[in-house]
């Protein structure tokens, strides 16, 4: 069992932290906890939450808006290693195409 007051807090922290970095947060309270529960438990509160060997929901690719059907349950260390890498955070300056153009020249 949950706790409701906590889970209510920890659902507008996240939904506040989207929408700070313009991503579309489209979980109702609800389904947010459903969404907890089903991919971690019933003491799914204990298992979730930033630090090593906790869970968070990510984006798949992390793309698009949070939603039950675009989100996946990862640990944090694999999805905070997985914002610095590659081209699907945004951040890629150059394609990989460029980058060989580059080392050839």
């Amino acid at each position: 069992m949950h706790n409701s007051k906590l889970a209510l807090i920890e659902f507008k922290q996240q939904r506040g932290t989207a929408k700070q970095r313009n991503i579309d947060f489209l979980f109702s309270f609800d389904d947010w906890v459903k969404w907890w529960q089903n991919n971690l438990g019933p003491n799914w509160q204990d298992r979730r939450g930033r630090g090593h060997g906790k869970y968070v929901m990510s984006r798949k690719l992390d793309v698009g808006p949070y939603t039950p059907k675009n989100t996946e349950c990862v640990l944090f260390e694999k999805n905070a290693g997985d914002a610095g890498r590659g081209s699907k955070n945004g951040r890629t300056l150059i394609t990989e195409a460029v980058a060989k153009q580059i080392f050839t020249a």
